[in-house]
């Protein structure tokens, strides 16, 4: 199955808090937030989640939250998961994020990330480099 394919056939839809999100988000290895954290943000309405489908079978899931900015509303991913044996997740998914949030008319999409692999596929996709942040612990 072609690239092509895989996007035709692939769904994002908002979902709520429910035992396959959680078992997606454990897989996320965030270091100031585990599943409990995301349950909360979902319960207090400050998380959205979207649910990945290919051909009807659940493949992975998406947390993200708006903020406004000065240029208009921008979301940003907080946390992504899950695995299709057909594609890297990146290649397909991070286009149909884009078109959600064109859709919903926001201006723009933000994620945060540690894994350099990552950075590289997301710049290959036309994602640039916004920030970095320091952090130490006292």
């Amino acid at each position: 199955m072609g690239l092509n394919d895989i996007h035709s056939t692939l769904e994002l839809s908002h979902v709520p808090w429910g035992p396959e999100v959680a078992a997606d988000l454990e897989h996320v290895q965030a270091e100031d937030a585990g599943v409990s954290w995301y349950a909360q943000e979902v319960e207090a309405r400050r998380l959205l989640l979207l649910s990945v489908t290919r051909d009807g079978e659940r493949i992975g899931t998406v947390a993200y939250r708006i903020e406004a900015m000065d240029w208009g509303s921008e979301m940003v991913i907080v946390a992504g998961a899950g695995f299709d044996s057909r594609a890297d997740l990146t290649e397909v998914v991070f286009p149909a994020l884009e078109a959600v949030a064109a859709n919903a008319g926001m201006a723009s999409l933000r994620f945060h990330t540690s894994r350099k692999g990552l950075e590289l596929k997301a710049a290959r996709q036309g994602w640039y480099f916004a920030e970095a942040v320091y952090r130490k612990r006292v």
